[in-house]
């Protein structure tokens, strides 16, 4: 009998856990909404450079790697 009382309050304190939550997720946005405006414009910082650098970054060593496997020194046109 121990063991489905314990294992009923395990629920209980799952459920009202994720019930909390639920309703709480409103209020955890990161962000504020946006002011009404133009919507089609979206920024372009930080993000969109660091993802370019490390595109580059990644094609770059992958292009050495291949070179070496092959004993290739220097990039051929």
């Amino acid at each position: 009998m121990r063991n489905y009382s314990t294992r009923f309050l395990q629920f209980i304190k799952a459920a009202l856990l994720t019930i909390i939550i639920l309703i709480n997720v409103e209020s955890l946005q990161a962000q504020p909404p946006s002011p009404p405006g133009d919507p089609e414009s979206a920024p372009v910082d930080g993000g969109l450079t660091i993802l370019i650098a490390a595109g580059i970054g990644y094609a770059s060593k992958r292009i050495k790697r291949i070179q070496e496997e092959n004993g290739h020194d220097e990039i051929r046109p």
